[in-house]
């Protein structure tokens, strides 16, 4: 399983799950950061990634599809305190 996170997470992520979640990426590696959430869900969608965000629009798009062969793997963090040390706690003890 590989994740795609956004620009809302640390990009420290990739590395520190890197042993979990190998091949994983983080949008500022993809020269992504600065481009709207629907170009990185497709993004995501056409690399077969799973989106790590704590962003609902993700979400929403998800649900909207119709077919659910077109729809995307999300991961929404919604934590109230999603720092990166508190979810590599999370991934790491499950």
């Amino acid at each position: 399983m590989k994740l795609l996170f956004d620009q809302n997470l640390s990009h420290r992520l990739v590395s520190a799950l890197e042993d979990l979640f190998p091949g994983s990426l983080h949008v500022r590696f993809l020269g992504l950061a600065d481009v709207d959430d629907l170009s990185i869900w497709n993004y995501a969608k056409d690399h077969q990634l799973i989106i790590g965000t704590q962003d609902s629009d993700y979400s929403d798009w998800n649900n909207s599809q119709r077919n659910y062969r077109h729809r995307q793997h999300l991961n929404r963090m919604k934590h109230k305190s999603c720092t990166a040390p508190s979810l590599i706690h999370t991934f790491s003890s499950h």
